[in-house]
């Protein structure tokens, strides 16, 4: 049974980038498909869906991932996604999941920016005691789940075929499962993923060998990655006005390395008094300092961990004023000094 994950009625609409809807396109015209009357048919104006700022209807596209799979007569239609989502698909944030220094950035990634691919679910990842899991929930209305289940089908094809692309041509998860029903021909998911496959699951997750997962990439390149993942931060915190944990993200990853960190300070430059900050970030059941310190720990983890950048150098990347403060600081989050941690690293 899929999990119940309900959202009010009155929440706004769904949707989803541009990019993923040209791909669909592309993918559309490679099987043969008159993609332009498609997308007419369902109330998406193709010709419009040129920019990376547009947004379209996660409902009207819902439609359309139906429409495809009976042109096609394929219900695993989306798995061939895997050969049409390039570095540019998703703008900033593909260039930052190119550009990640190892799969473990690359998720973290995606995990917190997944909503500038969709606002229709979740994307969670977490270690677990002997992987790593990413897990899509997807949220639900009164009319059911907001997302189509071929879309989840192709944004796991993409994931895994970004997974070869940047790490191993032959890289295979440990296990995929679907909320989506058993498909009529399995052997197409366990060809593709190389793994085994659980079809009716409680959500979509994919799990991730941990000895892997922080091996340096031949394609990270870490100042690319950071700058893309700031034009990211930016583009959710304007297509999500209210999500004041990215707001105050945004801000840090911008205001760490000058080192004006305080909570005034963050609360002048969003236009709001400092009680206002805290009840809002109350109300998601975090404060700034938890906030700051989660964004600090991670962006220390992969400067120590990708980067040949010094240790006096990362502290003042991090707004820390000693060196010796940073290393507390780090020791406190891992249990390993800087310096000893690296040397496991490589």
């Amino acid at each position: 049974m899929a999990k119940e994950i309900c959202v009010p009625p009155t929440q706004v609409e769904f949707t989803v980038h541009g990019g993923w809807a040209l791909a669909l396109a592309r993918l559309l015209y490679t099987c043969g498909c008159d993609a332009e009357s498609m997308f007419a048919e369902c109330d998406l104006p193709l010709a419009e869906i040129r920019s990376s700022h547009v947004r379209v209807s996660e409902k009207n596209m819902s439609r359309l991932w139906e429409l495809a799979k009976i042109k096609t007569g394929n219900d695993a239609f989306g798995l061939e996604m895997c050969s049409h989502v390039t570095p540019t698909t998703f703008h900033a944030l593909g260039i930052a999941l190119w550009s990640s220094t190892s799969l473990h950035d690359a998720l973290i990634r995606l995990a917190r920016f997944g909503k500038v691919m969709s606002n229709g679910g979740d994307k969670i990842f977490e270690e677990q005691a002997d992987s790593y899991c990413l897990t899509v929930l997807i949220l639900r209305d009164q009319n059911g789940p907001v997302i189509s289940y071929h879309s989840v089908d192709a944004l796991f094809s993409a994931l895994i075929s970004i997974c070869r692309a940047i790490f191993n041509p032959d890289y295979a998860p440990l296990k995929v499962e679907f909320e989506r029903p058993r498909p009529r021909d399995p052997a197409s998911f366990e060809s593709l993923f190389n793994c085994p496959v659980v079809f009716e699951a409680d959500a979509n997750r994919m799990f991730f060998n941990k000895m892997t997962m922080h091996d340096p990439l031949v394609t990270g390149d870490s100042e690319a990655a950071i700058q893309a993942e700031k034009l990211t931060a930016m583009r959710l915190a304007v297509q999500e006005k209210e999500d004041i944990i990215n707001r105050v993200y945004c801000l840090l990853i911008e205001l760490i390395p000058s080192g004006e960190l305080s909570e005034d300070r963050v609360a002048e430059k969003l236009l709001m008094p400092v009680h206002q900050l805290r009840r809002r970030l109350a109300e998601k059941e975090t404060r700034y300092l938890d906030i700051l310190e989660n964004t600090r720990k991670e962006l220390a983890l992969h400067y120590i961990a990708n980067t040949n950048i010094q240790l006096g150098e990362i502290a003042f990347l991090l707004g820390f004023s000693e060196q010796t403060n940073f290393t507390r600081a780090f020791k406190r989050w891992t249990g390993k000094a800087p310096g000893k941690f690296r040397s496991q690293q490589r």
